[in-house]
């Protein structure tokens, strides 16, 4: 795995799923996989989630000078029985921040008004992981 951001280089991630998700659900290295957004985004890419399946997870953002970019990490899906959802476990506590958009989505995301937030609304994806 490569994490190091060089000018004019894509961000490696082996072949890991890029996954939508929302970092305000969760903190420190759990978060929980519940949004629409999330949902839209496994199911464009005909992903069945498992437990174990890595994945590389993103979120859009933009730095302090408003220049956009993507919260990113990686980790280790879980089944979460007690309040069946899908949770992901981050490898590090630190979620990095990027500018390159191969630390975005790996397939365009479908179209969506500009004013629609996909974090707002909960679609759970179920124990099959669809």
């Amino acid at each position: 795995m490569v994490f190091e951001i060089r000018p004019n280089r894509r961000f490696i991630v082996e072949d890991l799923p890029h996954i939508w998700i929302d970092f305000g659900k969760g903190g420190g290295r759990q978060y929980i996989l519940t949004t629409l957004g999330t949902a839209r985004c496994v199911r464009r890419q005909g992903l069945t989630l498992k437990p174990g399946m890595r994945v590389h997870v993103y979120q859009e953002d933009a730095d302090e000078h408003g220049a956009p970019g993507y919260l990113y990490g990686v980790g280790t899906l879980s089944w979460d029985e007690k309040r069946l959802r899908w949770t992901v476990e981050l490898d590090s506590d630190e979620v990095k921040f990027s500018t390159d958009p191969s630390v975005g989505p790996a397939n365009p995301r479908p179209d969506w008004p500009s004013d629609f937030d996909p974090s707002t609304v909960k679609v759970p994806l179920g124990r099959d992981g669809k």
